[in-house]
C-alpha cells in the first residue's frame, strides 16, 4: 500500500470518527428533544412583582408568588374549552373533555385570589371579548368562590389548602353560548355568549388573555402563595432543571357541530389544533380520510390534502358495478387527524409520546354508523357527502303570531338590549344571536353568514351589511329614533335563504332589495329616545403614551370622540419637566414617567379650553399624589417658580413672521392643525386635546397623550433562547464544518509517492553518507 492510500484512509477514518461524534451528540440530543421542556418565563408572562419559579418549600413545584394587588400572571397560549378524546368504552365515540384548571392556594394572606377567563364573543361585542372573572375568598377555613360578583354568590368550594379544580361545561344548557363554571364539581354560575370552543390569546392591551391570576392581600401581609399544578391534563411539575416537561398531547378543537360536506368539492371543516405547552409550527394535525364501500373490509386511510370526495364505484357480488352514491343519494367518509407537538408523533415507539388520534364524527351531529366486511363487523362512524342545494331555512315564525315563537323571544332581547341605550357618534347596537331564527342541513348558526337590512331614524331608503359572521352583526346609532332591520342568512355552500311570501306558493331566494316586500319575515325594531353627550373613550393605558427622538417630527397624535352629533376641536402642546418637580419637591412627592399616563378623561373632564386642560390634569395629578390637598396643587404645576421654571409649560405655536429670538417656542415647530412637533430637548411632552359638541348643551370633552422623547431610539430585542433550541443544528454544521475541510486537504493537498521501505533506505544512505565525510575528516 503506497502513502497515498495510506493518508487517504487516515483522513477517511478520521471524518469517520467526527462524523461517529456527531450522530452520537445528535442522537443524545434528539433523545433528549423528544422529550421537550418549557421554562415557565415561556409560558407566563409576569407584570408587577409577582414571580413564577419553583416552590421555597419544594423544589417540584410551580409557585406564583404575589406581593401586591398590581401582581398579574398570564397564560400566553391558546386554550382548548371544549374537545374530544377516545371513548374507551365505545369504539366508534369520543367522549367530551373540558378546560381544567388545578391549582392550591397555600396561605390565608389574601384577601381575594381572581381567576379571570377571556375568550372571543358570540355575537357582536365592542371589543369582541367577553372576560369573566371567578373571586376566591376565605372565611376562617373554607374558601368561597363567586362568579362576576354575582349578589349573594359566594358559594364554598373547599378547606385549608385542598386543590381547587376548576372547569366548565355545557352540558344542561340551553343558550348558544353558554357554559357553566365548577369549581370541585359545585356549580358556581354560568357564563354568557361564549363564541368558541377555544381561547386564543391574542397580545396587546386590547388583546385576550386566555387565563391569569391576581391576588389581593390582607392588611400587613407580604406574599401569598399559588401553586399552579395542572392545566387540561398538562402536568406544570418541575423537574430538576426547573422546567416543565410535556406530558400531554396536542388536542383537537372544532367549532361547528353541523357540517355537511358537499360532493365535488374538498372538505373545509375548520379545526384548532392546541398544545397546553408547545406553539412552535410542531403542533400539527394530519388530515386523512376513508371513503367506505359495503365491500370494505379494512378501513385504509389516505390523505385528504386538496381531496374532492367523489363517487367510489365498487363491485357487488353479482358483479355489476355500483356506488353508494346511486343507491343512497351520498357517499360516507370518515375523517381520521393525527395531532402532533415536539414531543409526541406518528411514529414514536414509546407509547407515552405517541401523537394523539382524533375523528371528524366525534364532534358532528349528523353522522351514521356503517360495517366493515371483516370477520369482526367492524363498526365505524362516518359523515355523509352530499350535493348540497339546500338553503337556510327562516324557522323564527311571525310577530303578529298569538303564540310565543323564536320571533317574539328574539324582539323582547332586543328591547332588553336597546332600554338603556343612547345615540351618538361611535355608539354601536350589538344584535342578539340569532341561532333560533335560521336553520340550515349543513351549516350551523356559528357558520352562517348573516346580511342585516336596515333603515335609520328619518330615512327614505334602506342599507345593508352583507355576508357577515355572527359577531359582527351590529347597527350605529348616530342619532336618536326608530330603527328596523330585517335579517336573512347564507350557508357554506352558498345557499341563500328562500321564502314564500304571504298569499303565493313559490320560495324565492331572498335579497337585499326584496327582502323588505316579504312581511313573512319579520321586520325587527327599537327606539333610541336619548342622545349621549360627547366624551373621549380611552381604551389602554398604553394608548396615551408614545416615544419619539430627538430632532424628528412627531405627528401621532389622535383621540376617539364618540358620542354627541358633531365637534369641533383644539389642540395644545406641553413640556412636563420631570426632573424639575421631583427636585423641587426634594423626593417628598415623586412623579414617574408611567404617572403621566395614569389619568383618564374623567380626571380630566369640564375642561373648554387647552389651559384649562393643563389646569385640570396639573389638579388630577396633585390630588393624586396629596389626597389632603394641603402641599400640592394644580399651581405647582403650571406657575412659574422664583427661578423662572415651570413644571408643566405650554410651548406656543409656530408662528412664521416672528424670529425665534422673540418667540422661543418656535424651535418645537408645533403645529396645532396637523397635531405635529418637533422635540428639541429629551423628556416628556403632552398633547391636550379639547372636543366640543356642537349640539346645544352637549358640553365638552377633554383627552391627553404622552410623549416621551429621547435623544436616541430604544430597541430591546429581549431574551433569545435561539441557541437553545438549536444546539443539535449548531453541533451538526460544525461538525460538516470540520468534514469539508478535511476534504478540501484530500482534494488540494498532493501526498508524496514514497513508501516505508523508500524511507527507510534514504535514512541508510544518508547514515552512510555521514560516515564517508567523518573519515575524511580524520
Amino acid at each position: 500500500m503506497n502513502k497515498k492510500l495510506k493518508r487517504l484512509n487516515i483522513f477517511l477514518a478520521g471524518a469517520a470518527c467526527c462524523a461517529s461524534l456527531g450522530f452520537g451528540l445528535a442522537t443524545a440530543g434528539t433523545f433528549t428533544a423528544s422529550a421537550a421542556t418549557y421554562a415557565p418565563s415561556s409560558i407566563f408572562t409576569r407584570s408587577g412583582g409577582v414571580t413564577v419559579t419553583a416552590d421555597k418549600t419544594d423544589a417540584k413545584k410551580l409557585a406564583f408568588t404575589f406581593t401586591n394587588a398590581d401582581d398579574k400572571v398570564a397564560y400566553n397560549r391558546d386554550m382548548a374549552w371544549k374537545w374530544f378524546e377516545a371513548d374507551e368504552t365505545v369504539a366508534t365515540k369520543g367522549v367530551a373533555k373540558y378546560l381544567t384548571a388545578v391549582f392550591s392556594l397555600e396561605d390565608t394572606n389574601y384577601k381575594s385570589f381572581t381567576v379571570t377567563l377571556e375568550t372571543a364573543s358570540l355575537t357582536a361585542t365592542e371589543k369582541n371579548k367577553v372576560t369573566n372573572t371567578i373571586v376566591f375568598t376565605r372565611s376562617g377555613d373554607a374558601i368561597f368562590a363567586n362568579l362576576n360578583g354575582a349578589d349573594g354568590g359566594e358559594i364554598a368550594v373547599c378547606t385549608g389548602t385542598t386543590d381547587i379544580a376548576l372547569t366548565i361545561t355545557d352540558e344542561g344548557t340551553t343558550d348558544a353560548g353558554d357554559f357553566k363554571v365548577l369549581a370541585n364539581g359545585i356549580e358556581i354560575g354560568t357564563m354568557k355568549n361564549i363564541g368558541s370552543n377555544y381561547a386564543g390569546y391574542v397580545s396587546g392591551d386590547d388583546g385576550r388573555v386566555p387565563l391569569a391570576f391576581t391576588a389581593e392581600l390582607n392588611e400587613g401581609a407580604e406574599e401569598t402563595v399559588c401553586i399552579f399544578k395542572s392545566l387540561n391534563g398538562q402536568s406544570f411539575e418541575l423537574n430538576d432543571d426547573k422546567e416543565i416537561e410535556d406530558t400531554a398531547t396536542p388536542v383537537l378543537v372544532i367549532d361547528d357541530d353541523t357540517y355537511v360536506p358537499a360532493m365535488g368539492e374538498a372538505f373545509s371543516l375548520e379545526t384548532k389544533t392546541i398544545d397546553v405547552l408547545d406553539r412552535s409550527s410542531s403542533v400539527k394535525s394530519t388530515a386523512e380520510y376513508y371513503q367506505w364501500t359495503p365491500v370494505s373490509v379494512s378501513a385504509e386511510y389516505k390523505s385528504l390534502d386538496n381531496v374532492k370526495i367523489l363517487e367510489l364505484p365498487y363491485k357487488k357480488d353479482d358483479g355489476t358495478t355500483a356506488t353508494v352514491y346511486d343507491e343512497e343519494g351520498c357517499e360516507y367518509i370518515s375523517v381520521k387527524y393525527t395531532l402532533a407537538d415536539s414531543t409526541h408523533t406518528k411514529g414514536a415507539e414509546d407509547e407515552n409520546k405517541k401523537a394523539a388520534t382524533a375523528y371528524a364524527a366525534w364532534y358532528l351531529k349528523d353522522v351514521q354508523t356503517k360495517l366493515l366486511k371483516d370477520e369482526a363487523n367492524t363498526q365505524l362512524s362516518l359523515v355523509a357527502v352530499k350535493a348540497d342545494e339546500v338553503a337556510p331555512v327562516y324557522a323564527g315564525g311571525k310577530l303578529s303570531d298569538t303564540e310565543n315563537n323564536f320571533a317574539k323571544e328574539y324582539q323582547k332581547s332586543i328591547d332588553a338590549k336597546t332600554e338603556d341605550l343612547e345615540a351618538g357618534s361611535g355608539e354601536s347596537f350589538y344584535l342578539p344571536s340569532p341561532e333560533k331564527l335560521f336553520e340550515d342541513n349543513s351549516t350551523g348558526y356559528k357558520s352562517m353568514k348573516y346580511t342585516l337590512c336596515y333603515k335609520l331614524p328619518k330615512s327614505t331608503s334602506a342599507s345593508n351589511t352583507s355576508n357577515v359572521s355572527i359577531s359582527s352583526l351590529k347597527l350605529s346609532l348616530d342619532k336618536p329614533g326608530v330603527y328596523e332591520f330585517k335579517l336573512f342568512a347564507t350557508d357554506r355552500a352558498g345557499n341563500v335563504t328562500k321564502s314564500v311570501k304571504d298569499g303565493e306558493t313559490e320560495a324565492e331566494e331572498i335579497t337585499t332589495e326584496n327582502i323588505w316586500e316579504h312581511d313573512e319575515l319579520p321586520t325587527f325594531s327599537f327606539t333610541i329616545t336619548k342622545q349621549k353627550k360627547i366624551y373621549i373613550d380611552d381604551g389602554a393605558k398604553s394608548s396615551r403614551s408614545d416615544t419619539g427622538l430627538i430632532g424628528v417630527k412627531y405627528s401621532d397624535v389622535s383621540f376617539t370622540v364618540k358620542g354627541g352629533t358633531a365637534a369641533n376641536s383644539e389642540y395644545g402642546l406641553y413640556y412636563f419637566d420631570l426632573a424639575y418637580f421631583n427636585e423641587l419637591f426634594s423626593g417628598k412627592f415623586r412623579l414617574s414617567a408611567s404617572d403621566l399616563t395614569s389619568l383618564t378623561s374623567v380626571d380630566i373632564s369640564g375642561a373648554a379650553t387647552v389651559e384649562q386642560a393643563a389646569e385640570k390634569y396639573a389638579a388630577a395629578l396633585a390630588r393624586k399624589l396629596d389626597s389632603t390637598g394641603n402641599e400640592l396643587k394644580a399651581e405647582n404645576f403650571t406657575k412659574a417658580s422664583a427661578d423662572g421654571k415651570v413644571v408643566l409649560r405650554k410651548i406656543e405655536e409656530y408662528r412664521d413672521k416672528v424670529s425665534e429670538e422673540n418667540a422661543p417656542s418656535n424651535k418645537y415647530e408645533w403645529n396645532a392643525s396637523s397635531k405635529s412637533f418637533k422635540p428639541v430637548e429629551s423628556g416628556n411632552y403632552i398633547v391636550f386635546g379639547v372636543f366640543k359638541d356642537t349640539t346645544p348643551g352637549g358640553g365638552y370633552a377633554v383627552g391627553y397623550k404622552s410623549i416621551a422623547v429621547t435623544d436616541k431610539e430604544d430597541i430591546n430585542p429581549g431574551e433569545s433562547e435561539w441557541l437553545k433550541k438549536n444546539l443539535v443544528s449548531v453541533i451538526l454544521f460544525s461538525i460538516a464544518g470540520v468534514m469539508l475541510i478535511l476534504i478540501i486537504v484530500l482534494l488540494f493537498v498532493k501526498p508524496s509517492d514514497e513508501t516505508l521501505e523508500d524511507v527507510g533506505e534514504e535514512k541508510t544512505a544518508k547514515s552512510k553518507k555521514a560516515s564517508k565525510k567523518e573519515k575524511k575528516a580524520e
